[in-house]
């Protein structure tokens, strides 16, 4: 399985695959600098992906032993998306819920998929709350049941107070920060945890 954007988010994707039975989970970061804490996170191996790096469809392969991925999941859209839709294997499966990139919308043909038997969907959680508010709730209740029996661990590495709000945004933004970003209720400061 490869697990692209998001490195918050992809740390509990890695450990549910894991968990799961994922004979190895790989990952792909968008700088050398979150490649470690994704390693220490459920990853097996964590590959530096952008169009400077030529993308990580050549990685992938290589860690295969050139088979390909059997799932690629892709919040970024774009050419990150093509490049995770080059990296599955035959009868692999890619799964879009995000455009993290902001590039147009894409589309995927017969002539993608067919030669290898490939499979891609998508999902958005704000579209499935106004489509499918009851089934979400039950797949966000087993997720966080998870969470509860410790299965899966929220790496948090940052805490602000509610004031603060707009500047933990920012650090988002920056797409240079790593774990959970949590915003408290009540006291002052801000708490950082060690990467």
């Amino acid at each position: 399985m490869v697990a692209e954007g998001g490195l918050a988010d992809r740390h509990v994707v890695g450990q549910l695959a894991k968990a799961a039975g994922a004979a190895a989970v790989y990952g792909v970061v968008s700088d050398a600098a979150k490649a470690k804490h994704a390693l220490e996170h459920g990853y097996d191996e964590v590959f530096v992906g952008g169009s400077a790096t030529g993308f990580f469809t050549d990685e992938v392969r290589a860690a295969t032993g050139g088979r390909g991925a059997d799932l690629v999941l892709d919040p970024v859209g774009g050419d990150t998306l093509r490049a995770g839709l080059a990296s599955l294997a035959p009868f692999g499966r890619l799964v879009s819920f995000g455009n993290a990139g902001g590039e147009r919308p894409w589309t995927v043909g017969r002539p993608d998929l067919y030669a290898l038997g490939l499979t891609v969907s998508g999902f958005s959680i704000l579209a499935l709350a106004q489509s499918a508010p009851t089934e979400l709730r039950a797949l966000a209740e087993r997720a966080f049941a998870t969470v509860a029996d410790g299965v899966v661990s929220l790496p948090v590495t940052a805490e602000f107070p509610l004031a603060q709000a707009a500047e933990a945004h920012r650090l988002m933004g920056t797409r240079k920060s790593v774990g959970k970003l949590l915003l408290r209720v009540g006291g002052d400061g801000i708490r950082h945890a060690e990467a």
